[in-house]
């Protein structure tokens, strides 16, 4: 273990009497909890209200640290916490872990990707694609002609009325047949004339339920139609209105419908997303499809569905006192909330009255079971590999040495660290630069904080245009952050090296790249990040030859593992426990993921595959910042839409199942899977700080389940309130993984459109056997995601062979990553700085000298720029 991480408290292993003697999970939730509450009123008032600058990003969010911060001064100066409370540095460390852990979900981690991601084709009036999206997965309203559409009715559709639905069948060669994939049936009308006429109407009964709850509500009205035989003559339109007034026209067809992998029958959706439903009083609605001219359609599945509450989460609700709402009309008192005088009615109207539960609860519930089997998976992941990395591979996990330092007490109850002069200069120092700056920022964006592009420095040529902006996805700067420079002297000399040196073996990389053939080679068919340097391909095959060399360095761990919880196992007692809840808990994981896909209607392995490369990531992500402690969330593929569209894209995998990468981009993103490094970082800690690793989990766990449910409430409350769109675009719109997306689906319908161009005798219909003759691989994105692996696997039998090989294969797997991108700078900045401190002062000056300095700036910059931003805010919205 390095020096760097001793602490004065020692190592109590799990399960030893008096590890978890000074934490109480009671009164660690009562402290947590209102702290999580509080914060996430700051984090919405900040980033949402006054959009400033996030303060819970990060591995240590701003706010976490604000709040925190209070209690560890309470308890370094009057020691009340510890002598009136009982809590002590264990229950600290756990305060802390929780805090860090569930503050980011309330809006990069998790709520401000994810409502926004499922209503990204209704926001974009997207109709097609948003209706073959599962109803259980958005807040939809039930379909008022479930079960009603006209095939349903036949033979006999003609003035039948079956729960308050009438269906006029006006065509003389209509007749009912089974769709080309055998999906079910359709009404078929062909014209051999081009004066051929036929209408369907259905009438619905307005004056039942649900009808009267639905007026003046806005409902997606459609139908899945064919059209075949168009020419010039030929139309097809869907009307919807009341009887006896004219009708809204909502869509026409004129030519034949397409096959496309959103479509492979060539049933296309037609109709409109937001139709406003009568007033009330009104008695019934028409739905109308008049087909003209000569050709033959089949038609199916009429659908009139509720999206209020999608476009109102955007919009925003309106309310009103009970008098102003006595004098509205019937139609606006069905769009605006009567607000409740006084008392508990009012508080809870303005907490969460406006949240249309009715159409949240199923889909919250249903995504729920996703989002705890993600936690679950990431838990017993974690907990499975912990005991390897603290006591097989020795890991020095840096980012708990901030933790640990702010917490440790000098034997008489008060904090040792606060007794110590570099601390303050560091907290003073750093904390009034924080300040200057901001104000300076106020006048001039430009200025936060100290960086240059190297393109800046160069004279024209190739050395430029290889640094370039314009020219490169990542220009190479330099850019010195304070806080990133104090963590860094967290870490070995040896990883700080690494990281810094294999970064500029990267550009090397580069540059030497630009001057040969590869400069101008493009993998087929990559439109996003396939061109020199290729530096997310590679980014990605760095990230997962971190996933192999996590797996392979615990090759032995894993087979202990597999042989202890087998019969006749001969690991102590208590490891096998622990082996065996976490492969439970992997097999829990995995049944919900099922129980998902199974109640979305995606393809099960699909999801338990993509999701288990996502854990796997969150898994390597730990053991690179157990090793590195780098300060940044970027640690997992952030757009694996692209290697999916090189395995064969939505010919492989569906439409749905695309789509699903979308609506869980919160997955991708990168903050809400850093919850397993924190998991890890926080079971380091408090093993150190004597909390028994059980503990720790439960607090983790309610504490998780807290931020969920509190993040959800202000975030929906609020949107529902004031309108999404009106107050930060940032969480009402998510349009740039759909573009992804997008492009993988207009690929497909490329490679569709072009196969049944080139073989005219073949049906139009896109069968399973025929999109696997269609689809396409890419094999050159793979191979050069290949590369870091290959490259990576030769590092470590490097250092296998050569003993004092100085690199770590870490930092080549990193050197391409956004991770380093804008921290190589102030990691090279915190490598010279410890080898100095090393070569005059020795371990002992690191100790006494360079670690509270550290711990000093981090405080001081974090709590500093909260601060500003509070200050900010309040100034913002009271309009001073």
């Amino acid at each position: 273990m390095s020096v760097d991480d001793q602490s004065d408290s020692p190592d109590l292993p799990d399960g030893q009497p008096g590890a978890d003697a000074r934490i109480s999970i009671p009164r660690v939730l009562a402290i947590c909890i209102p702290l999580l509450v509080v914060c996430a009123f700051l984090v919405e008032v900040v980033q949402v209200f006054a959009q400033l600058d996030s303060i819970s990003g990060g591995v240590l969010p701003p706010a976490a640290i604000l709040l925190f911060l209070p209690i560890v001064v309470v308890y370094a100066f009057s020691g009340i916490l510890k002598r009136h409370a009982g809590v002590g540095r264990g229950e600290l460390v756990v305060i802390f872990s929780v805090l860090t852990m569930g503050v980011p979900l309330f809006s990069g981690g998790f709520w401000h990707h994810f409502v926004a991601n499922q209503f990204e084709y209704h926001r974009t009036r997207d109709l097609d694609r948003a209706m073959l999206i599962s109803s259980r997965l958005w807040p939809s309203e039930a379909n008022l002609l479930e079960g009603h559409s006209v095939e349903d009715h036949w033979p006999a559709p003609d003035g039948r009325a079956d729960a308050g639905v009438t269906w006029v069948v006006r065509s003389s060669d209509a007749e009912r047949v089974e769709t080309p994939l055998g999906d079910g049936p359709c009404v078929r009308i062909a014209h051999a004339e081009a004066d051929g006429s036929s209408e369907m109407v259905v009438t619905l009964d307005l004056t039942r339920p649900p009808g009267p709850e639905r007026a003046a509500r806005r409902h997606a009205v459609f139908a899945h139609l064919r059209l075949d035989g168009a020419d010039a003559t030929t139309s097809v339109t869907l009307h919807v209105g009341v009887p006896e007034e004219e009708m809204k026209l909502l869509a026409t067809v004129r030519s034949d419908t397409a096959v496309s992998v959103s479509a492979p029958d060539r049933f296309v959706i037609t109709g409109g997303l937001d139709y406003t439903m009568p007033p009330p009083g009104t008695e019934s609605l028409n739905v109308a499809m008049r087909f003209k001219g000569r050709g033959t359609i089949q038609v199916r599945d009429f659908s009139i569905v509720g999206t209020e509450d999608v476009f109102r989460y955007m919009e925003g609700y309106q309310d009103a006192d009970a008098a102003t709402f006595a004098t509205l009309s019937p139609s606006q008192q069905r769009v605006v909330r009567r607000r409740p005088e006084c008392g508990l009615a009012l508080d809870r109207h303005t907490l969460v009255g406006l949240i249309p539960w009715r159409v949240w609860g199923g889909p919250l519930l249903l995504w729920a079971c996703l989002v705890t089997a993600l936690f679950v998976a990431m838990v017993s992941l974690v907990n499975l590999f912990q005991s390897h990395w603290e006591r097989g591979e020795r890991l020095t996990f840096p980012l708990t040495t901030f933790v640990l330092e702010a917490t440790r007490g000098d034997g008489e109850g008060r904090i040792a660290l606060w007794r110590q002069r570099p601390f303050w200069i560091g907290l003073a120092v750093f904390g009034g630069y924080v300040l200057v700056r901001e104000a300076m920022t106020a006048f001039d964006p430009h200025n936060r904080e100290i960086g240059l592009k190297v393109a800046d420095l160069l004279p024209p040529g190739p050395l430029r245009e290889i640094t370039d902006p314009k020219r490169s996805h990542t220009p190479l700067g330099i850019r010195i952050d304070p806080i990133v420079v104090a963590i860094a002297l967290f870490m070995s000399v040896e990883m700080s090296g690494s990281l810094f040196i294999c970064y500029l073996v990267g550009w090397l990389f580069r540059a030497v790249g630009f001057f040969t053939p590869l400069r101008t080679y493009r993998p087929e068919g990559l439109p996003y990040f396939g061109w020199f340097p290729f530096e997310r391909l590679l980014e990605a095959g760095g990230l997962l030859f971190m996933v192999l060399y996590c797996l392979v360095t615990a090759r032995r761990h894993l087979g202990r593992v597999i042989r202890g919880v087998l019969p006749g196992g001969k690991d102590p007692p208590r490891e096998v426990a622990s082996s065996r809840l976490s492969l439970a808990g992997l097999c829990v994981a995995g049944v919900l993921m099922t129980c998902f896909a199974w109640q979305a209607g995606l393809n099960a392995w699909f999801v338990l595959g993509y999701l288990g490369v996502m854990l796997l990531l969150a898994l390597s992500a730990a053991r690179i910042r157990a090793e590195t402690g780098l300060p940044t969330d970027a640690l997992v593929i952030p757009w694996p839409i692209v290697f999916i569209m090189a395995l064969g894209g939505v010919l492989m995998f569906g439409f749905g199942e695309l789509t699903f990468t979308a609506q869980t981009y919160f997955v991708a993103s990168g903050s809400f899977m850093m919850v397993a490094p924190l998991l890890s970082e926080a079971m380091y800690a408090a093993g150190r700080a004597g909390v028994s690793r059980r503990r720790l989990v439960t607090c983790m766990s309610i504490g998780f389940a807290v931020a969920m449910c509190v993040g959800g409430l202000v975030m929906l409350s609020w949107a529902y309130s004031v309108g999404a769109l009106n107050m930060n675009l940032g969480i009402a719109e998510k349009r740039g993984y759909y573009n992804r997306v997008t492009v993988a689906f207009e690929e497909g319908n490329e490679l569709v459109d072009r196969h049944f161009r080139d073989h005219p005798e073949v049906d139009p219909v896109l069968t399973d056997e025929r999109a696997a003759t269609i689809r396409r691989f890419q094999p050159g994105t793979l191979v050069i995601t290949a590369a870091p692996i290959v490259v990576g696997g030769l590092v470590s039998l490097t250092r296998i062979v050569w003993l004092g090989f100085p690199l770590h294969p870490i930092g080549f797997a990193l050197s391409f990553t956004r991770a380093l991108d804008g921290l190589w700078a102030s990691i090279g900045v915190a490598w010279i700085i410890k080898l100095l401190v090393l070569r005059f002062g020795g371990v002992r000056l690191v100790r006494q000298f360079l670690k509270p300095l550290a711990v000093g700036v981090i405080l001081g910059q974090l709590s500093a720029g909260a601060i500003w931003k509070l200050g900010a805010t309040y100034i913002k919205l009271s309009g001073m």
